[in-house]
């Protein structure tokens, strides 16, 4: 099954199983957010991403101008374990993990969850491509992708048992919308996947063929 695929069958099992009046919470919590003006504001095709240093799961440093001096990067926003869309995205993403590899690129993954969530999130889907840190949101914030959650959302996800203060470095409720970039090595964006949606995400096969074509020239 492709990615969306998968997420078509997430949503079909959610809308059976959460109470109308969650899913109504949910769906106007990203209504709310795509004509909020947020879209304006993010790192778009063309705009050069900030050069950033965060640590990985295994607590190491990680520099992007270190990834970029070996190829280009696929830069992906991650909002954490705790959540079934994001989990679908990466696990999709390890299927392509070696075609992008093969193409020169590195695929790294980024969240606000902090390193344990992280190591172990890497290695019950063993995965090779590393998930960094970003307490309190710093690097999405300079990609202009953060969002606070609504009181009513955020009781929405309580109720079933979600705990960002749990998950993440700084207690509060903030996360990244789910986005994939390909940078180049002049830290350059080449393609941007930004959605407020959370429940719409790119398949990786898309952003490999993007890639092939970018390195063709």
């Amino acid at each position: 099954m492709s990615l969306n695929e998968k997420i078509d069958v997430l949503k079909a099992n959610t809308a059976k199983q959460a109470p109308a009046e969650a899913l109504e919470v949910m769906h106007m919590a990203i209504e709310t957010l795509k004509n909020s003006g947020i879209m304006e504001g993010i790192l778009k095709t063309g705009d050069k991403i900030p050069q950033f240093e965060l640590k990985s799961a295994e607590g190491v440093m990680v520099n992007s101008a270190d990834i970029l001096k070996n190829g280009p990067m696929i830069l992906t926003f991650y909002r954490g374990a705790w959540w079934p869309y994001c989990n679908l995205e990466l696990e999709a993403l390890q299927q392509a993990v070696d075609e992008i590899t093969a193409l020169g690129a590195t695929l790294v993954a980024v969240s606000p969850q902090i390193g344990k969530f992280n190591r172990a999130f890497i290695k019950k889907h063993q995965l090779n491509f590393d998930i960094l840190s970003d307490p309190g949101n710093t690097l999405s914030n300079k990609f202009g992708l953060t969002w606070d959650f609504p009181d009513d959302l955020r009781q929405v996800y309580t109720s079933f048992g979600i705990d960002l203060e749990r998950f993440n470095s700084d207690g509060n409720w903030r996360l990244p919308m789910p986005a994939r970039y390909v940078v180049g090595q002049d830290s350059v964006i080449r393609s941007t996947d930004v959605n407020p949606d959370h429940t719409i995400r790119l398949e990786p096969d898309e952003t490999v063929e993007f890639l092939r074509n970018m390195m063709k020239g």
